[in-house]
């Protein structure tokens, strides 16, 4: 018997025109990205971000290159009520939800005794309870017309225990092992869940000189965010439920679950070549939760 070939099954899965995509953290970086692939596609799209991030001229920049419907919510989901207002949104759109694509967080980076509480307590809050909260109450609207999909944006860092991003790499481990048990959960449902496992991406001008800095391995894992979110939808259409873009961070997140942890720890090292330091961009950008500000993952 012969099998469909990818690129038909993606055809049968494509989404498009008549379609609804929610996109969290959308206005720079991966959900940027994300936005503009799936505004390609035809898709109307509701995008969230803080408030006075930029998202008003990215939705107007979306909507007039593309002709498609973009609402913006400029809300802070770690807010009271903040995830039930981007669900009331949804509810006034017209067009159905097709795919939920939770890519809102914040990166933490510094010793855990030396950093604030509330930074710490905002990564967890955004990473992990908004994405939580947003995903069952949408669940309901992505059941309605299958088949649909829910992209939740973890990170390389999932697979590792990482200095200096304690709190960060444990956030992104909940996200990766959430998302793959409630897949289970939803076989079968016609709602299917993938998770992103990104390496470093060229986010901004910090991320860049950062990258820069590091050796040989760290360049070449590097993507920029559009590169991670075409192969994000690509291998989310053809039903892998972890992606992760990049041959080298495919086989550090590899080593990072068969390895023993001192050898983990050292491929690691040997990628980034050195430990991050909080800059003063890092402190500013994570006083409280905030769209994805990721640089080294």
């Amino acid at each position: 018997m012969l099998r469909p070939h990818r690129s038909m099954i993606e055809r049968r899965l494509a989404l498009g025109p008549g379609h609804c995509a929610l996109i969290t953290g959308a206005s720079h970086g991966l959900g940027l990205a994300l936005a503009r692939q799936c505004a390609a596609r035809g898709m109307d799209l509701i995008l969230a971000a803080l408030p006075d991030s930029g998202l008003d001229a990215r939705a107007e920049e979306l909507a007039t290159t593309h002709g498609v419907s973009v609402r913006a919510e400029a809300l802070d989901l770690t807010a009271d009520g903040g995830t039930e207002a981007l669900a009331d949104a949804l509810q006034e759109s017209a067009t159905p939800l097709a795919l939920l694509a939770n890519n809102a967080g914040v990166s933490c980076i510094g010793r855990f005794e030396t950093t604030a509480l509330e930074r710490s307590e905002n990564c967890i809050l955004l990473n992990d309870l908004a994405l939580v909260r947003l995903t069952r109450r949408l669940l309901s609207a992505l059941r309605q017309e299958p088949p649909s999909y829910v992209l939740n944006v973890a990170s390389l860092a999932a697979f590792f225990s990482m200095p200096l991003k304690p709190v960060y790499a444990a956030s992104k481990a909940f996200v990766l092992n959430f998302s793959l048990a409630l897949a289970q959960d939803l076989r079968g449902s016609g709602v299917q869940v993938s998770v992103l496992c990104p390496g470093a991406m060229l986010t901004h001008a910090g991320s860049c000189a950062q990258v820069a800095s590091g050796g040989l391995l760290a360049r070449q894992s590097c993507l920029d965010p559009s590169q991670v979110a075409d192969y994000a939808l690509r291998q989310m259409l053809r039903g892998r439920e972890l992606i992760i873009p990049g041959w080298i961070n495919r086989l550090a997140a590899t080593l990072g679950r068969v390895a023993p942890r001192p050898v983990a720890e050292a491929v690691i090292s040997s990628i980034f070549e050195r430990r991050e330091t909080p800059s003063n961009d890092d402190a500013a950008s994570t006083h409280r939760a905030s769209p994805s500000r990721e640089t080294l993952e």
